[in-house]
């Protein structure tokens, strides 16, 4: 079974591909969930699935001089596993994360907003959290000392979050809403945990 972390809005219409309005213009390519902004940044817009890793070193291909993943509308993953990938991969680049004004990120989303080495929030922006299930489990169904738990965790720490802390916030999300449902952090949880980190 696979362990999952849903996402947040289910009648999202999923495409996958690539586009590009001018082939000589690099700022009109887009690459599911991604496009290029500018020289120096690139955007995330919707779900991300098994095919986001691909995208993503795509999109840094293209866009080599990337330095900066700005997240719009995320609110989430369909694969966990890749999405973590896509996080381990982002951290090794050193990329900084932001959240553009009234944007949001949610579930696997806010795993990989934080990768970024520097994470900002702009105005207006939600971030949201919950468990995760696997067949009809759900995270907070085995012991806090289980195996299961240490699939985020390590993940955290990996991404250079310290152990306390990923601990932490790991048995928050968990904690803070079932698997189907969602919590909005509030700006004290939004401290206590450093989701930013300028």
């Amino acid at each position: 079974m696979k362990r999952i972390k849903q996402t947040i809005i289910l009648a999202l219409i999923l495409w996958t591909g690539i586009s590009c309005k001018d082939n000589d213009d690099s700022a009109s390519i887009s690459i599911v969930p991604f496009s290029i902004v500018d020289d120096a940044t690139i955007s995330l817009n919707g779900i991300i699935n098994s095919n986001t890793l691909i995208a993503f070193n795509e999109i840094i291909q293209r866009n080599p001089n990337t330095k900066l993943l700005i997240f719009k509308e995320a609110p989430g993953s369909e694969d966990d596993e890749t999405n973590l990938k896509v996080g381990r991969r982002l951290h090794e680049l050193g990329l900084n994360t932001e959240v553009e004004n009234n944007g949001y990120i949610a579930s696997g989303a806010v795993d990989l907003f934080l990768a970024g080495a520097k994470r900002t929030l702009g105005t207006n922006t939600r971030v949201g959290v919950h468990s995760w299930a696997e067949g009809s489990k759900q995270a907070t169904d085995f012991p806090r000392d289980a195996d299961e738990h240490q699939f985020f965790i390590k993940y955290y720490t990996d991404i250079g979050i310290a152990q306390q802390l990923a601990e932490d916030f790991y048995f928050f999300t968990i904690d803070a809403a079932p698997a189907a449902d969602v919590h909005w952090m509030t700006a004290q949880e939004l401290l206590t945990y450093q989701i930013e980190a300028k």
